[in-house]
C-alpha cells in the first residue's frame, strides 16, 4: 500500500496535488511546508462537474433547447427549471452535492 493509497481518495491525481500546494507559494523549512499543505487543504475547493453530470446537463440541453438551471429545495430534492416548466429531477438527488438549497434569513 502506497501513502497516495492510505491518504488520497480513489481518482487524486499526486502530480496535479503537487503542483498546486507548490503553486500554493510555500518555500523553506519543514514547518512553513506543513502550514502551508493544512492551509491548502483546508481552502474551499471550487466544485467540478463529474461526469455523470456533465452528460446529464448536456443531454437536458440538447434535448430542451433551453438554458436550465438546477435548484435544490429545502428538503435536499432536486428541480430543474427552463423553457420546460419545473421538472421533478429527484432520482438524481445523488448528483450535484455541491447545489444546496436557498438559505432564507
Amino acid at each position: 500500500m502506497t501513502n497516495s493509497e492510505k491518504y488520497l481518495k480513489d481518482g487524486v491525481d499526486i502530480e496535479e496535488l503537487a503542483t498546486k500546494i507548490i503553486e500554493y507559494g510555500v518555500f523553506g523549512d519543514t514547518a512553513t511546508w506543513k502550514q502551508a499543505i493544512i492551509e491548502f487543504m483546508n481552502k474551499s475547493a471550487k466544485p467540478t462537474l463529474t461526469e455523470d453530470e456533465q452528460v446529464i446537463l448536456r443531454n437536458i440541453q440538447l434535448y430542451t433547447g433551453h438554458t436550465i438551471t438546477i435548484r435544490r429545495a429545502r428538503d435536499s430534492h432536486l428541480y430543474i427549471s427552463g423553457g420546460c416548466g419545473l421538472i421533478d429531477f429527484g432520482e438524481y438527488n445523488h448528483l450535484f452535492q455541491f447545489i444546496q438549497p436557498r438559505r432564507r434569513i
